[in-house]
């Protein structure tokens, strides 16, 4: 599936100190301010973060493994590029919950890493890293990742098919809190299984999960995000 692409104001402040004095026609004029108040702190300057390291953000397979409950995880899909297909997915709304890069609109980032990876139980977990040229960019993946799970509605049925095996499922809520986007599918077929989809932004990166499993998968799909978050350059 072809990424979509539905891609500040800058504020100035002048300071003026208590007690200070300006030059008009000649004469200091002194300038006075309320005795208590105070400088606004200046906002904090954004660290942009280059793509140079960028295979090193990715947690390894013994750290995925801890986190869903499973053990010799293994690589099975490797993410370079903007491209995922959702065929055998109906309706085809519904493939954005389910698939990675949906919201990277096609050649945006600057550069994209990621691995689909499962163990030895059947867990699985996907991560994708990408590195924008700014903030706005990496925001609007996560504010495109809930507005495109939501054109699969809450409550919708929907089908995987792979092979010769169809797998039915529902969508559940979207939240958004924090900047940090989060979707939740469950499997109707026995036995019970999920997959939770948690997309956030740090910076001019955008940083995505998706977990698919017996344990809660929402919560540990959000702790990938959120560990990968941590080792992020400012």
């Amino acid at each position: 599936m072809r990424r979509l692409s539905p891609l500040g104001a800058a504020l100035s402040a002048a300071l003026v100190l208590a007690g200070c004095t300006s030059v008009t026609g000649g004469q200091a004029v002194s300038i006075h301010q309320p005795q208590h108040s105070e400088p606004p702190m200046p906002a904090p300057a954004t660290t942009l973060v280059t793509a140079d390291a960028l295979g090193d953000w990715r947690l390894k397979r013994s750290e995925l493994g801890a986190i869903v409950s499973d053990t010799d995880m293994r690589q099975v899909k490797s993410y370079t590029s903007p491209d995922e297909s959702g065929e055998g997915i109906e309706p085809r709304a519904c493939a954005y919950t389910i698939l990675f890069q949906g919201t990277i609109p096609y050649g945006a980032s600057q550069a994209t890493v990621g691995d689909a990876n499962r163990g030895a139980r059947g867990q699985s977990v996907s991560q994708l890293i990408s590195v924008f040229a700014d903030p706005e960019l990496s925001a609007r993946v996560v504010a495109d990742a809930a507005r495109l799970w939501d054109k699969c509605p809450a409550g919708q049925p929907f089908s995987t098919t792979s092979g010769s095996t169809t797998q039915h499922w529902v969508r559940e809520t979207t939240t958004v809190v924090d900047g940090r986007a989060t979707t939740t599918i469950t499997r109707q077929e026995q036995p019970p299984r999920s997959c939770g989809h948690v997309v956030a932004a740090q910076s001019n990166v955008a940083v995505e999960a998706i977990v698919c499993g017996d344990g809660d998968s929402t919560a540990q799909a959000d702790e990938v995000v959120t560990r990968i978050v941590r080792r992020l350059p400012g």
